[in-house]
C-alpha cells in the first residue's frame, strides 16, 4: 500500500469526484474519448435491425450511470438517416451536477425528429422505479439494450448490491431481444488471480487539465493512496480546482472497486433469470451480454 499527502493542509470535502459543476466537466476531460462509443453505435445498429417491435413502439435503450450523457450524445448524432421508428434514449444517473451538464450539453446538439432523450435521477438499484420503466407509469416501456459502461459493475463493493442490480435489469428488460451489456474493465477481472498489475499501478495517476468551459480554471489531480486488500482495489486520489492562481475547491475521492471473476459475474445473472449470450472484448474491458428469455 503506497500513502502520500497534499502539500498543503487547506480543508478539503469527502466527494465522490461527480458532485459539482467543476467536477463534471473534468470527468468528460478524461472519460470522452473511450473506445466504447464506436461500439455502442454499432450494436444499436445491429439491434435495430433485428427487431420487430411494431413500427409505432419507441425503441428504448437505457444507459444506467450516464454521467454526463456521453454515450446517448453520441448515439444520438451517429444513428442513420431516415429512421422508421421512434428511439428513445434514456440516462439514468444518480449525481444532479452530472445529470444537469448532460441536459445543457445535449441541448446543444440537433438530433432526428425521431429520437428522443430523456435525463432521469435514479438508482441502479431501482431502475424498474425510474418513471419510464415504472408499472404505475400510463406509458410504461421495456428496454431493449441496456448499457452500463466503463465498467460500473466494480462500483458494487457492498454485499447485495450486485445482485440488486442484476435483479432490476431483468425486471426492465425485454424479454427475448432485449441486451445487457454489463462491462469489467480486464485489470479488475481476475480469472487467473493476478493482481500484480493492479497492486502496483494507481487507477488514476497525477494530470493537469485545463478547462474548456470555465476561463481560468485548471484542474490538478494527484494519487494519495492505493492498494488492493482482499478482493478490493482501493484507490483514494486529491482533485484541486484552481482559477487565475486562486484554490475554488478541494476534493478527496475514497474509490472502492471489486475484484469480479467471470463465474461469479454470470452467476449473479443468471439467478436473477438472464442468460450470457455473448461476451466480447472491446478496448480495455470485457463486455459480457446478457438476455431475458422470453
Amino acid at each position: 500500500m503506497t500513502v502520500s499527502t497534499p502539500t498543503s493542509e487547506v480543508a478539503t470535502r469527502q466527494s465522490t469526484c461527480y458532485n459539482s459543476p467543476y467536477l463534471a466537466e473534468y470527468y468528460d476531460s478524461w472519460i470522452w474519448d473511450r473506445g466504447d462509443l464506436q461500439y455502442f453505435s454499432r450494436i444499436l445498429q445491429e439491434q435495430l435491425a433485428k427487431s420487430s417491435l411494431p413500427a409505432h413502439t419507441p425503441f428504448c435503450i437505457l444507459d444506467v450511470g450516464t454521467g454526463t450523457g456521453r454515450v446517448l450524445r453520441h448515439l444520438s448524432t451517429t444513428l442513420p438517416q431516415g429512421l422508421s421508428k421512434p428511439i428513445n434514449l434514456v440516462g439514468l444517473e444518480i449525481e444532479p451536477h452530472m445529470l444537469d451538464r448532460a441536459r445543457r450539453l445535449q441541448s446543444e446538439i440537433k438530433s432526428q425528429p425521431e429520437v428522443v432523450i430523456s435525463w432521469v435521477q435514479g438508482s441502479a438499484f431501482e431502475l424498474s422505479a425510474a418513471p419510464p420503466f415504472s408499472s404505475s407509469s400510463a406509458t410504461s416501456s421495456k428496454v431493449d439494450i441496456l448499457l452500463f459502461p466503463f465498467g460500473s459493475l466494480a462500483h458494487f463493493t457492498e454485499p447485495g448490491q450486485a445482485e440488486r442490480f442484476f435483479t432490476e435489469v431483468a425486471k426492465v428488460l425485454r424479454p427475448g431481444t432485449g441486451r445487457a451489456y454489463i462491462p469489467l474493465l480486464h485489470k479488475l477481472l481476475i480469472d487467473d488471480g493476478d493482481i500484480t498489475e493492479l497492486a502496483e499501478q494507481a487507477l488514476y495517476p497525477a494530470a493537469t487539465v485545463t478547462s474548456k468551459e470555465y476561463p481560468g480554471v485548471t484542474y490538478y489531480e494527484k494519487p494519495l493512496r492505493h492498494g488492493v486488500e482482499g478482493n478490493q482495489v482501493h484507490h483514494t486520489r486529491f482533485i484541486e480546482v484552481v482559477k487565475d492562481g486562486d484554490v475554488v475547491e478541494r476534493n478527496v475521492d475514497d474509490l472502492v472497486l471489486k475484484l469480479w471473476k467471470t463465474k461469479e459475474v454470470c452467476a449473479l445473472a443468471m439467478q436473477a433469470g438472464l442468460v450470457k449470450v455473448e461476451q466480447e472484448a472491446v478496448d480495455d474491458e470485457i463486455f459480457f451480454v446478457f438476455q431475458l428469455p422470453g
